[in-house]
């Protein structure tokens, strides 16, 4: 019996850390954890599925791929409903994002914020979404990967500032040699 105790006292306190996906329901009160949906993130997880049947008169949806800094590329967004199923365009998706590539997404913050931009008629009778993504780096690996990323676009852009001044100063030459 003392063999036990000692066992269960290791497990509790030998928790491991893991990291949560919601899906934030807004039913016309705002979004708050009461009115979301969570999904434990395991390594490798491709997909998440998160059922929205028991909600009603759902107005809006906030999704927040994970509780950390992160880079998120989305593959696609699936929302099921009593008339079928529609595929989100991942162009019209709203976000806190820093830096966006395409469907890659990095987040700087800690509390990633997706908003889904759906009809009335596809929230109607929602009963499933399914996102289905790749986490590319969490916590403070993103934040290294999101650091070098901005500093790669923070010197592509200051050489095309470079370039545009100088085609301007070019242009200005050849038109003083013009008059």
């Amino acid at each position: 019996a003392r063999n036990i105790e000692v066992w269960i006292d290791r497990l509790l306190t030998v928790r491991e850390a893991y990291y949560t996906s919601r899906l934030y329901v807004d039913t016309g009160a705002g979004v708050s954890d009461a009115s979301s949906v969570a999904r434990k993130i395991e390594p490798g997880t491709l997909a998440i599925d998160f059922r929205t049947s028991e909600f009603d008169n759902i107005q809006a949806l906030r999704f927040d791929p994970v509780d950390s800094y992160a880079i998120v590329e989305l593959d696609r967004i699936t929302l099921e409903n009593n008339h079928g199923m529609f595929d989100l365009d991942l162009d019209q998706l709203g976000s806190n994002c820093c830096l966006r590539e395409g469907n890659r997404l990095y987040f700087d913050s800690p509390d990633p914020q997706i908003f889904l931009g759906c009809r009335p008629e596809q929230l109607h009778g929602l009963v499933r979404v399914r996102v289905v993504l790749r986490f590319l780096a969490l916590g403070e690996d993103a934040l290294v990967q999101i650091a070098g990323s901005l500093r790669n676009r923070l010197t592509v852009l200051e050489k095309e500032n470079t370039a545009l001044k100088e085609a301007g100063l070019f242009q200005s030459v050849l038109r003083s040699f013009r008059h």
